[in-house]
């Protein structure tokens, strides 16, 4: 889909069918998520985002592909989304973005992920859930939340079931849910854009 308007940034939305939170590849599909854009925190309370380190960032805004990228992956009580978010630099074309996006796709796909970035991922993501559970109301927060979208008992298992992704998990979710034939595309571009 393309849509034109009066903003002169261009750009990329890309998104994926993916499963809701009590499916057992959430998990996977968190990490996942870690290792391309870094970890976020997972309700309304709670940090994360882009780091420099992670895949994406080094691909599309180390080399001047695009100003911002990251992507997003949430509990829901249904299936949801897995999306990429892109804002491209100046001058260059959504299908460039795309193919380094799919790229990195490819590499988790082929090669899976290092065990120092699936520590890392891991690690971050325990630590935004920490800092999104550190007061009561944040407490009381996840516990609604959970008991609306899982139960309790998830919340309980959380950290347990984060801790035992293994790089193999994030291959296989990686090849499950991410299909050329199975996105959805967006782009923005400027009017004057031809």
């Amino acid at each position: 889909m393309i849509l034109r308007g009066n903003d002169l940034t261009s750009y990329l939305i890309m998104a994926f069918h993916a499963p809701e939170a009590t499916h057992p590849d959430f998990f996977p599909l968190i990490v996942m998520d870690a290792v391309l854009s870094g970890a976020k925190g997972m309700g309304i309370f709670g940090g994360g985002g882009n780091n420099r380190s992670n895949r994406l960032y080094k691909a599309l805004v180390d080399t001047q592909l695009a100003v911002d990228i990251s992507s997003s992956y949430r509990p829901t009580i249904d299936p949801d989304l897995f999306s990429f978010y892109a804002t491209l630099a100046q001058g260059v074309e959504h299908s460039q973005i795309e193919e380094a996006i799919w790229a990195e796709i490819a590499k988790i796909q082929q090669e899976g992920v290092t065990t120092s970035e699936l520590t890392k991922g891991i690690k971050q993501t325990k630590a935004q859930f920490a800092y999104s559970s550190e007061s009561v109301t944040y407490q009381a927060y996840w516990l609604g939340f959970s008991e609306v979208i899982a139960t309790t008992e998830w919340l309980a298992n959380w950290l347990e079931k984060l801790t035992a992704v293994t790089a193999a998990d994030v291959q296989r979710v990686a090849e499950t849910y991410f299909n050329q034939n199975q996105q959805t595309i967006g782009w923005y571009m400027p009017e004057q854009a031809e």
